[in-house]
């Protein structure tokens, strides 16, 4: 949350910001003489966002990969969001069961249970059917139709997730995925928790 917020001088009925000397009246470093009275008053200009508890956005991140998985979560925790990792699908299930996660990233090729797998058990449970899953994984996009009707709302391929300079777009991604997921759920803008 970000609330802007400014420090501004009254002398005789005229607003000035801090630090501006009045208009037409020579500065005196001494302060003011005894014709000036000073007010200080502390206001908020204009709200970024509407003031609300902070809420922020629980992500289940599922890779058996530890190295890409430390990196998104690392990624992710510096974006602002709370990470919850699993490395197998059988973890990935019970963690959505007991979590509830606002959204799931999820691997494909998993231990004990494949990501498909999980993402059939998920959308069956009634407590987890409405979690988004968007699908991360190394395999081509030519799954991508059959996962989408499966139930994920988008597939991603692991190879997108790094720039040319080395930095993880996973991130920034994944602000335009929670936005077209609330579209599409018609959740508002301003109703979508928010990273701090």
């Amino acid at each position: 949350m970000d609330v802007t917020t400014g420090l501004w001088i009254k002398r005789h009925s005229q607003f000035e910001p801090h630090g501006s000397t009045p208009r037409n009246r020579p500065y005196s470093p001494r302060g003011p003489d005894s014709s000036d009275t000073l007010h200080l008053i502390l206001f908020t200009e204009k709200p970024i966002v509407q003031l609300r508890a902070a809420v922020c956005v629980k992500i289940l991140l599922v890779d058996d990969s530890k190295a890409i998985l430390h990196e998104n979560e690392r990624a992710l925790h510096k974006a602002g969001y709370v990470v919850l990792c699993a490395e197998d699908g059988i973890s990935a299930l019970d963690m959505a069961l007991a979590q509830k996660p606002d959204l799931i990233l999820l691997d494909m090729i998993l231990p004990k249970l494949s990501g498909p797998e999980v993402l059939q058990h998920l959308k069956q449970d009634a407590a987890t059917t409405d979690i988004p899953v968007v699908v991360l994984s190394s395999l081509t996009g030519k799954n991508r139709e059959k996962l989408i009707a499966a139930g994920a709302e988008e597939y991603v391929e692991k190879n997108s997730l790094i720039s040319p300079t080395g930095t993880n777009l996973l991130p920034k991604l994944l602000e335009d995925i929670i936005c077209r997921i609330n579209r599409k759920r018609g959740i508002s803008f301003r109703d979508t928790p928010t990273t701090i």
